[in-house]
């Protein structure tokens, strides 16, 4: 299993920052200035630890800063190539259930796990279903 999740860090006092930008602060529900993280972490098979694979921190206030889901793809592109022919899973929580994100996880081939949010349908069968 492949273990994928942003996260927030604030800086809501922060003043001489680089980049500094407005995220979604998840702890409080809101608005603050900080940056998003990219994390990907498999489970240790002995221990089932988590082990850093990728982590890399982004703003949307960098001058080739292109999406959140781009930054995303870069440590799945890295996820793909660590694991070449061996058979792996993502795991994603709702923040990835966009139709972009389930695109390039065909694209790639890749098995995954995503947790839906309850406002979205799924097609199957030519028929929309509503996520229970």
């Amino acid at each position: 299993l492949v273990i994928v999740d942003n996260s927030d860090i604030t800086k809501p006092f922060g003043e001489q920052f680089e980049a500094l930008a407005r995220v979604h602060d998840g702890s409080r529900d809101g608005i603050e200035k900080g940056y998003i993280s990219a994390n990907i972490a498999i489970a240790s098979p002995r221990t089932k630890h988590p082990i850093p694979i990728y982590s890399h921190l982004f703003s949307a206030a960098e001058e080739y800063f292109d999406s959140t889901n781009v930054e995303t793809y870069k440590g799945l592109n890295l996820v793909k190539h660590l694991f070449q022919e061996k058979p792996y899973t993502l795991v994603m929580d709702r923040g990835y259930d966009s139709n972009d994100m389930f695109t390039f996880m065909h694209k790639q081939d890749a098995s995954f796990i995503v947790r839906l949010q309850d406002k979205r349908y799924l097609k199957y069968q030519n028929k929309r279903i509503k996520v229970p």
